[in-house]
């Protein structure tokens, strides 16, 4: 910028210029490629939903490294949805935080995912595990809820088969997937559910949940919840 200074006539007599720098906008994410996902949490509230893998667009933070991001992981991609399952009208993100890799957590966010309960949200209450670009998680290490059942009330176990797992890119079981993908180009995942207006919920019986009030990503609150 700079500032010029004038006398009685209009005459120019002084300036001063100074330089102000701007870091450039832009995303604070880096696409990875395409991760192979196991999917265990839907299985917790819709039995027949067995866990299934596929691949998802993974991010990862370029501020914080070891922060993913999973791009619309329950929209198009996931093989049990059909059209209307899922919101389409913005990205949905399944956040990922590892970045410590003994101690890996995913706090409380939607998944874009309706099967005629109301939204699915999902949070962690145990942690996982980072290794060999393989994310793992013990069994029963997710609460889920639907908006539209029992008050959008945490009511639900995530992973109850313990398969969760998400693949990065690199990792030499993403390779092996990849190679037997090529080899049988037209191989799809069989689908088990027929019509999702036959399923009922799993309700949680054996286990009361009280999990504290926390902020889904920038939409609503999840209230405090006791079974």
């Amino acid at each position: 910028m700079t500032v010029v200074t004038f006398d009685a006539e209009g005459n120019a007599r002084e300036s001063v210029s100074t330089v102000f720098e701007f870091e450039a906008g832009g995303s604070s994410w880096e696409s990875l490629g395409m991760a192979l996902y196991t999917d265990d949490l839907i299985e917790g509230i819709f039995s027949a939903a067995v866990p299934v893998s596929y691949e998802v667009e993974v991010l990862e933070s370029t501020k914080t490294p070891g922060l993913y991001r999973l791009k619309n992981p329950y929209g198009e991609a996931y093989p049990y949805n059909e059209d209307g399952d899922w919101d389409d009208s913005m990205d949905y993100f399944l956040e990922i935080d590892a970045t410590d890799p003994n101690a890996v957590s995913i706090d409380a966010q939607e998944l874009g995912l309706d099967w005629g309960y109301g939204m699915i949200s999902v949070v962690g209450v145990a942690t996982g595990t980072l290794a060999n670009g393989v994310i793992t998680f013990p069994e029963k290490a997710f609460y889920l809820a639907m908006a539209g059942y029992n008050g959008g009330n945490w009511s639900f176990y995530g992973n109850p088969s313990g398969a969760f797992k998400l693949v990065l890119p690199g990792a030499a079981e993403a390779k092996a997937f990849k190679s037997v993908a090529k080899k049988y180009p037209h191989m799809r995942v069989s689908k088990t559910i027929k019509a999702k207006d036959t399923l009922r919920p799993v309700i949680v019986k054996d286990k009361k949940i009280a999990v504290k009030n926390r902020t889904l990503t920038g939409r609503q609150r999840i209230a405090r919840v006791k079974m």
